[in-house]
């Protein structure tokens, strides 16, 4: 049975969100349109740069990193900035994170804010590179452990300790660490990362990393910010478009494509109580992930958004140059149009499970309506079985299931013809051809 990889996505997502306690209303976001009515207002009273990496809330307090100015904090929903610098020997500070307590990664390691009048600074003992770019507390045996990301990989610290490096499975553009999420439960325990040479992901805790990047090319492999939506699915902000996996990493497909994206997360929203966020050059948001609704970031100015956070009533977003920008989250409504999720090339992803016993599922994207062949091959060529045969089929995310009852273990080719397409620069012919290897193991 035919089956859409993004309809297979959006169904498992309102399944996990509907558990949620706080959603109490699912919106029905294809048939209405949701934007964002009045400008953004600036907010940076009291702040002494306006270069703001990252921001984050604790209830209706706000606190938000100025590289080259240090740690702020707001109880008045920004009107407000007051300097919490006291025991920050650098004010170099690219990422803050709630843990509880607030914790900075700055350019000479790891600070804790351990009073409101002061920071502790963590030994550096371990970091082969010591600039930090995102921190977060991981899973681990028998506690938690605090790890950070660098331009020189990732590093895991237990109570103050040494830090270790995790890096095993990792070289070149890789150990460029951008983002970390994680996902625990009695029977799985994965992290996931995103590096500027794509998505890696660790089953061992840290103890190694797999690439796990099949469907991201290109700027897309520039990984800016991995979000975890519990097994098995998770989002990918890039520097080419928005990306999901619904299978443990196994295949990315397109949510939203082309566009610059540098995080994305889940917070407050109007209605539902809950929405996942992905900002970049432009903003959007979703409850059931059947569309992507853009908020205008008309009003705000300094670049692209590198940061965002809610309270209960505000949205606020952080900027290159431009710092931060406050939006009551009540007036995210007007007409801004939704946006489907066509994925924006050709692409045949390598079945899962595989190996495989016996069967397997076979996923492809159409940017456009074809006629699509899929036919599967033995190592001599042989034609063994025709899962779709000259089907039309319109755009967006595909998914087959593939059989092999009936087969015996080896090797096998399946490949993906499509014929009828608009001709382009990539594909002159008016058609489209891709083949991959599986495994069938009984």
């Amino acid at each position: 049975m035919q089956q859409s990889s993004s309809y297979t996505f959006q169904r498992y997502i309102m399944q996990k969100l509907v558990t949620r306690s706080f959603v109490v209303l699912c919106l029905y976001l294809s048939s209405s349109h949701f934007g964002v009515a009045q400008q953004w207002t600036a907010v940076n009273n009291g702040l002494s740069t306006l270069l703001a990496p990252s921001i984050v809330s604790n209830a209706e307090t706000v606190f938000v990193s100025v590289y080259g100015g240090g740690v702020y904090k707001s109880t008045n929903f920004g009107d407000n900035w007051t300097s919490i610098d006291t025991g920050l020997s650098t004010l170099q500070v690219n990422a803050i994170e709630m843990a509880p307590y607030v914790l900075a990664g700055t350019d000479s390691g790891v600070y804790r804010r351990v009073s409101e009048s002061t920071w502790e600074h963590l030994s550096t003992v371990g970091m082969a590179n010591t600039h930090v770019r995102f921190l977060t507390l991981t899973p681990g045996t028998p506690d938690d452990r605090l790890s950070v990301g660098t331009p020189g990989g990732i590093f895991r610290q237990l109570h103050n300790s040494d830090w270790e490096s995790a890096n095993n499975g990792l070289s070149g553009a890789a150990l460029d660490f951008r983002s970390l999420t994680h996902y625990r439960s009695a029977t799985v325990n994965y992290g996931i990362t995103g590096t500027a040479g794509g998505v890696y992901m660790t089953f061992d805790n840290f103890a190694s990393w797999q690439r796990k990047s099949n469907g991201l090319t290109g700027r897309s492999l520039l990984i800016n910010k991995v979000l975890n939506l519990g097994s098995p699915a998770a989002i990918a902000a890039t520097d080419s478009g928005l990306f999901a996996t619904t299978d443990v990493g196994e295949n990315w497909f397109t949510v939203i494509p082309s566009e610059k994206f540098m995080t994305a997360g889940g917070a407050n929203y109007p209605g539902t109580g809950f929405g996942i966020y992905a900002f970049g050059d432009r903003g959007f948001v979703t409850t059931d992930f059947s569309s992507w609704l853009e908020i205008s970031l008309a009003g705000t100015n300094g670049g692209h958004v590198l940061d965002f956070a809610t309270t209960q009533n505000y949205l606020f977003v952080t900027t290159q140059s431009g710092g931060v920008f406050r939006k009551a989250l009540a007036n995210i409504t007007g007409a801004n149009e939704a946006v489907a999720n066509t994925p924006h090339v050709f692409n045949l992803f390598q079945n899962y499970p595989n190996p495989f016993n016996p069967a397997t599922t076979i996923s492809f994207d159409l940017p456009e309506r074809a006629i699509v062949s899929l036919k599967v091959f033995n190592v001599l060529g042989q034609e063994v079985a025709s899962l779709l045969d000259k089907a039309n089929l319109d755009e967006g995310g595909h998914s087959v299931e593939f059989d092999a009852s009936a087969l015996s273990s080896s090797v096998y080719f399946y490949r993906l013809n499509v014929e009828g397409i608009s001709e382009s620069a990539d594909l002159n012919t008016g058609s489209y051809t891709e083949q991959r290897k599986m495994i069938l193991l009984k």
